[in-house]
């Protein structure tokens, strides 16, 4: 406790009266005793900062960083939070104490019912650490935060606490900048993806910055799984932030929602200066619906005229996304119309694959016979994004003249044999979208042909539109035509839909075989051969006559430059059963240039049948040659070179067989004048054992002029298989380009050097890019490892090269900081034109302490609490003084009145020591007084 007691009074020369002064001093010594309890309360004002030890008792907080000091005794803290809000809590555990962290629920009493969190780590006992509490409330009202603990050496240990509670919710995620909404399907890259973020809780932040966590489908520009946005505005509670991704994605990807987490670091508004929040994670759902493409065409490209066309509209979406709200106008030249409806078509939705029908019925006037007419579609629907799209289709058709015939005839054989009843089937077609009736058709055989069907014709009621109707016929041939060409003659006759009768003459052709049984069958064993490798061709051949055949010999021709080992010619002299077989063995080799391509062999047959006659068949069999898969995969340890230096590319040679190759040579060269070897081009490499692999490492120089292009470097490889087979392949290897970006940090400076807590200091500096491309995105922050400084960034932008750039960094060191010397990291981040986000370093320091000696007081409670209790003491104090010195002066005026002499000069003289020593001298004449108070 403070007090002032009169110390002492000195007469020096002559005493005065008492009782002429007694009255003056009672004055005075009431206005002491009024001014002594003022003056003894003047102390820090304990407590009213001082955490609850009970829940009812608990320090209200809102979001901040706090210091508190503490001792043995459990600190209730509490906070008011609505439902979905997100509180994080940290806590700072000093070195030799234990310390928890305890989140409960407004119903919590007594700390043992309503735990909703904790953090508990004993590994923190000698070293200090971190507790940390992330939770999102359910439910409205005071939440309670409880520190309990031990300190094991000297007490009070002061921690911090940082307690932010965030409410970020998602305001729209849309592909597009702000005001421009875009369309995104799979496979499409560099497109923009904004998302709009809410901040509900009742503070400001500013200097916000967003990192996208993303994983498949979804890359940055560079192929990678992490892209930021910057946002440095300040964002009032309410208002929204931006932030917009440059993304890619993946062409096989499929339709749907995908989730992703964002990553949201800001700083606090405060009186005191900017504080850096806790980051928080949210999660952010993002569209891939894909993108429609509606395709019309009809089932007909040609119309009769002078009736009615059933006309077929295949809608077809084609896209990666579903259209909904689908609707479609025909506009028709004028001789059409449709006659079953209007020319609007309302889907209300397809599906990617989906294939949907409309069936039209249109009527096309006479005089637009031979003619050409276009139907224009004009289409509008809303993408899976709820974006209105339109496009346009036209369909052409052809006019067929009035008498066209649309009926056609086909067989399934053209061969037919000799001496026996040959089935036929006979496909008769409808080519036009208009149903015909009463179809006859009549045949007319030639000599030596007879129908044995029972009846030369056939006769439909109905054939309709498009449609087919398959009818067999049997045909007896005559042995006398065997080897011969025959013609079938057809005589068709229909009505049309309108009623009048079409008829048309048609032919089809036969040739007679010259045996009832002269064809023998073919077969093979493989149907595709491998370049570069001897591959066994196994050719069957099967008897199929009645009779048995021998002295069958087989020749192949392949073309040039395939190449026939062995088995070109071959001969089967013994007797071949019918439907007993042989096998010829061929040996087939093809160059590496007919890789994906097909090969046709020429095989004559030559046999002899039991009657000694000799037969000759002529067959053609086709292989196709396998796309030779090469055993080299070729990999960089990086794609991109910095122009302007040499660069040590690495590139790793792989061999995936599962057998070695040997004798490799490798030559490098680089068609493109933009980059150049500086080192050898050409190796040589024994072998590569299977999987195993070897790494050359040219070096690669790029020229300015190159930065952001695209430069190939061509790699000429032979070598030779586990056969001894020799290969040869080139490879492309693309590099991209960019420049170099050096930033050096230049003229760090602290202002000032030295600091008081609660002062404010400047970091300033200057940054100097040395290499050839400007630095983008550029921001200049700081951080300690002391929690009690606050550096605020500065977001520069673009720093060009050969240009110095000044940057300023402010900061802010709490009221409650000690003193002491503190590193500080200056951090400058940076990107360039492809997102890649680099970083340089510095470091420096910041003193903080007075700047003279002052006595501490020391009392059990915060550094805060302390610092504004020392401040009360003195304006009380000093306004005390001020009304003792007033007082007293006026007391010395009466007593000088009451003296019969007359005082020739009058001084009053206060000092105040150091040691709040209080003096006052004061000379009446010849009367010198000193009165002296302490405090």
């Amino acid at each position: 406790m403070n007090n002032i007691n009169l110390f002492s009074i000195k007469n020096t020369y002559k005493r005065i009266s008492v009782y002429k002064l007694k009255k003056y001093y009672i004055v005075t010594f009431i206005c002491l005793i009024f001014l002594t309890p003022i003056l003894i309360n003047l102390q820090p004002i304990y407590g009213a900062q001082n955490p609850g030890n009970l829940p009812k008792n608990a320090l209200q907080i809102t979001s901040g960083r706090y210091l508190f000091d503490f001792y043995d005794q459990d600190q209730w803290f509490k906070i008011d939070l609505q439902p979905g809000q997100k509180i994080s809590i940290i806590l700072v555990v000093p070195g030799k104490a234990s310390l928890d962290l305890y989140l409960y629920s407004p119903d919590t009493v007594d700390g043992y019912t309503g735990l909703l969190a904790s953090s508990e780590n004993w590994e923190y006992m000698d070293v200090g650490g971190i507790e940390k509490i992330v939770y999102v409330t359910e439910r409205a009202g005071f939440h309670y935060i409880r520190v309990k603990g031990l300190v094991y050496y000297a007490r009070p240990a002061t921690y911090e606490l940082k307690v932010f509670v965030s409410d970020f919710r998602i305001v729209s995620v849309h592909w597009g900048e702000v005001n421009s909404k875009l369309s995104v399907a799979p496979g499409d890259s560099g497109v923009p993806l904004t998302i709009m973020v809410s901040h509900q809780v009742n503070y400001t932040i500013t200097s916000l910055i967003a990192s996208l966590n993303l994983k498949y489908p979804f890359s940055n520009t560079l192929g990678g799984d992490k892209t930021t946005s910057f946002y440095s505005s300040t964002v009032k509670p309410g208002e929204i932030a931006t932030f917009t991704f440059i993304l890619n994605v993946d062409p096989e990807a499929k339709i749907g929602n995908y989730n992703l987490t964002m990553n949201i670091e800001y700083y606090m508004v405060s009186k005191d200066g900017p504080i850096r929040a806790i980051p928080v994670e949210i999660e952010v759902n993002i569209p891939l619906l894909g993108k429609p493409n509606i395709i019309i065409s009809a089932n007909s490209s040609y119309l009769i005229p002078g009736g009615l066309n059933e006309l077929l509209l295949r809608i077809e979406n084609t896209g990666s996304g579903k259209a909904s709200s689908f609707e479609a106008t025909l506009t028709l030249p004028n001789g059409v119309v449709i006659v079953n409806g209007d020319n609007r078509i309302g889907i209300k939705s397809i599906a990617p694959n989906d294939v949907l029908y409309k069936k039209l019925t249109i009527h096309v006037t006479n005089n637009l016979a031979l003619s050409n007419i276009q139907i224009a579609i004009s289409m509008s629907y809303r993408d899976g994004y709820g974006f209105l799209q339109s496009s346009s289709r036209v369909i052409g058709f052809n006019i067929l003249p009035s008498e066209y015939s649309i009926i056609e005839i086909q067989t399934r054989t053209s061969n037919l044999l000799p001496g026996m009843i040959n089935k036929i089937p006979i496909l008769i077609r409808n080519l036009g979208p208009l149903t015909i009736n009463d179809l006859e058709i009549i045949f007319s055989p030639p000599s030596g042909l007879a129908i044995i069907s029972g009846s030369n014709s056939l006769y439909f009621q109905k054939l309709e539109g498009f449609s087919v109707i398959e009818s067999p016929i049997s045909i007896y041939v005559s042995p006398s035509a065997e080897g011969s060409m025959i013609q079938l003659q057809l005589s068709i006759s229909y009505r049309k839909p309108d009623g009048s009768t079409q008829s048309s003459i048609r032919v089809i052709g036969f040739k007679i075989a010259k045996d009832s049984s002269s064809f023998l069958k073919i077969s093979q064993n493989i149907s595709s051969i491998i370049p570069n490798t001897v591959s066994k061709l196994c050719i069957t051949v099967t008897n199929t006559r009645s009779q048995p055949i021998h002295n069958l010999s087989l020749s192949i021709i392949a073309p040039s430059p395939a190449i026939i080992i062995s088995g070109d010619k071959q001969t089967y002299s013994n007797i071949i059963q019918p439907n007993a077989n042989t096998s010829f063995i061929v040996s087939l080799l093809v160059p590496q240039s007919f890789q994906g391509s097909s090969l046709q062999l020429q095989l004559t047959l030559t046999y002899l049948d039991e009657r000694e006659i000799t037969y000759t068949e002529s067959r053609v069999i086709g292989l196709s040659i396998k796309k030779l898969i090469s055993p080299i995969l070729i990999s960089l340890n990086d794609n991109i070179l910095t122009a302007g230096i040499v660069n040590n590319l690495g590139i790793k040679i792989t061999n995936i067989d599962v057998n070695p190759i040997y004798s490799i040579v490798i030559t490098l060269s680089t068609p493109s004048t933009t980059i150049s070897l500086a080192s050898q081009n050409k190796w040589f490499i024994e072998s590569i054992p299977a999987k195993g692999s070897i790494t050359i490492s040219p070096k690669i120089f790029a020229t300015l002029d190159s930065i952001d292009k695209i430069c190939t470097l061509q790699m000429d490889m032979s070598y030779e298989d586990s056969s001894g087979i020799s290969y040869s392949e080139t490879q492309i290897i693309n590099l991209a380009i960019h420049g170099l970006i050096y930033m050096t940090i230049q003229d760090l400076e602290v202002s000032p050097s030295r600091v008081t807590p609660g002062g404010n200091f400047t970091i300033v500096g200057n940054l100097l890019n040395r290499g050839n491309t400007p630095a983008m995105y550029t921001i200049a922050s700081a951080r300690s490892t002391a929690p009690f400084i606050t550096c605020v960034p500065q977001y520069i932008g673009q720093v060009d090269t050969n240009v110095i750039t000044p940057f300023s960094i402010t900061a802010q060191v709490d009221r409650r900081a000690r003193n002491g010397t503190y590193p500080i990291t200056i951090i400058i981040t940076y990107s360039d034109n492809y997102n890649k986000t680099m970083s340089v370093t510095t470091s420096t320091s910041i003193t903080i302490g007075t700047f003279q000696e002052q006595i501490r007081v020391t009392q059990p409670t915060t550094q805060q609490t302390l610092i504004l209790g020392m401040t009360y003491i003195g304006l009380a104090f000093f306004t005390a003084l001020a009304l003792i010195i007033i007082l007293t002066i006026i007391v010395l005026l009466k007593v000088r009145k009451s003296i019969k002499k007359t005082a020739q000069e009058s001084v009053v003289k206060v000092l105040i020591s150091p040691n709040r020593i209080f003096s006052m001298k004061f000379i009446l004449g010849d009367l010198k007084y000193w009165v002296i108070f302490n405090a």
